[in-house]
């Protein structure tokens, strides 16, 4: 269910929050309704219990699930008031919602931080605006500012295994089996030329049911570090948790691109090997099957990115970059083609304008010349049995 409309002008968002208290402080959370309005309504806090805060924070869904302390808020409501009024037509009837109030703080970088919270509401609303609801005990983890709740921060990524070549390299990793699918989005690898990880080249982010990864664009002979962690997309932000061990590496001498060198050190087929790929100073995130296409050269040069990202969302595809330039070069091609064919045709014109008529006659006529005119009787029947 979409919530179209709101009847207080509340501004809406997404946020994470940093930091919070224990929940179910705020009590008394309930529901009435008419025809025209919906009104949460609960217990205001004292002036003690309220402090510095600067409002009440209101979640709501449809969903159980997005009614929890490490999910977007709907909306905010200044001051320690005591309800919010929604417009009644954005609930379905027969239909239960779930509901929360927090408070809130906005700290010095004016993001808004979330205190103590209610338990959470149940309810539904029938056609004859009867309410009924039920209360759901929450306990919520402790989010630090770093992102790290108490629910994953028990959970390592596990061993990070590296296979470094050239001008790329190849990571592997296990998937978790204690965790689920809404505990994490996806794993994360950095690499870095620091070994606190602070400044890294890449931050390579694949989806939950990958395993393997490939960075290109490293070069060559170079020491290199790399980390996995596991993340989750909360609010506008990427939280990281789970990280592994801080793996070095150093890649390989720069392997020419030449036929001879690639087929002796089993190059070409590494590099044809299907696994997803992104390349240093690549931001995007890629989810589909990747392959690459590399072009030969006989260079050795270690500052050579001798190996081109391609990605595909069906199936393994040129990248738009190098598709371009294919396509330009099959339409040159097809011109040089058709050119050579037309010329071709022109010189077989005139070839075939210059060839010699018969001379059978001609030469006849010569042949029979100084003869009597039996003599060439006698040929002619020769001629006519033959």
């Amino acid at each position: 269910m979409k919530f179209k409309h709101l009847v207080l002008a509340l501004s809406l968002g997404a946020f994470l929050p940093l930091l919070n208290s224990q929940a179910a402080d705020i009590t008394g959370l309930s529901v009435t309704g008419d025809y025209d309005h919906l009104n949460l309504l609960w217990t205001p806090l004292s002036s003690s219990d309220f402090g510095d805060a600067d409002g009440y924070a209101i979640q709501f869904s449809d969903r159980q699930s997005n009614v929890k302390i490490t999910k977007p808020v709907t909306m905010y409501q200044n001051n320690n008031q005591d309800d919010v009024s929604l417009r009644r037509n954005s609930f379905d009837n027969d239909t239960f919602y779930y509901a929360r109030i927090y408070t809130y703080k906005t700290d010095d970088n004016n993001k808004k931080v979330l205190g103590n919270g209610s338990d959470m509401l149940k309810f539904k609303i029938d056609y004859n605006n009867t309410v009924t609801t039920d209360t759901i005990s929450i306990t919520d983890p402790v989010v630090t500012s770093t992102g790290t709740t108490q629910e994953t921060s028990n959970f390592e990524f596990g061993a990070l295994r590296k296979y470094p070549y050239d001008t790329f390299s190849d990571f592997f990793w296990s998937l978790p089996s204690k965790m689920a699918s809404s505990d994490f989005d996806g794993f994360m690898i950095r690499v870095s030329v620091n070994n606190d990880m602070k400044t890294p080249l890449v931050e390579a982010t694949v989806n939950r049911q990958t395993k393997s990864l490939r960075i290109t664009g490293l070069e060559a002979s170079k020491n290199y570090y790399a980390q996995g962690y596991f993340y989750k997309n909360q609010g506008n932000e990427t939280v990281t948790f789970g990280d592994s061990q801080i793996r070095s590496f150093k890649t390989i001498s720069a392997i020419p691109r030449d036929s001879a060198s690639r087929q002796s050190r089993n190059i070409i087929k590494v590099e044809k090997r299907s696994i997803r790929k992104i390349a240093v100073g690549d931001s995007s995130v890629s989810s589909s099957t990747s392959t690459s296409m590399t072009s030969s050269s006989s260079s050795s040069s270690s500052n050579t990115n001798l190996s081109t990202s391609v990605s595909s969302s069906s199936s393994a595809t040129i990248n738009s970059a190098s598709q371009t330039e294919i396509r330009n070069k099959i339409a040159d091609l097809k011109k040089q083609i058709s050119s050579l064919q037309s010329e071709l045709r022109r010189w077989q014109a005139k070839d075939t304008s210059k060839k010699p008529t018969s001379t059978r006659s001609t030469t006849s006529k010569k042949s029979t010349s100084g003869l009597s005119i039996r003599e060439r009787l006698k040929l002619r029947r020769e001629a006519r049995r033959n």
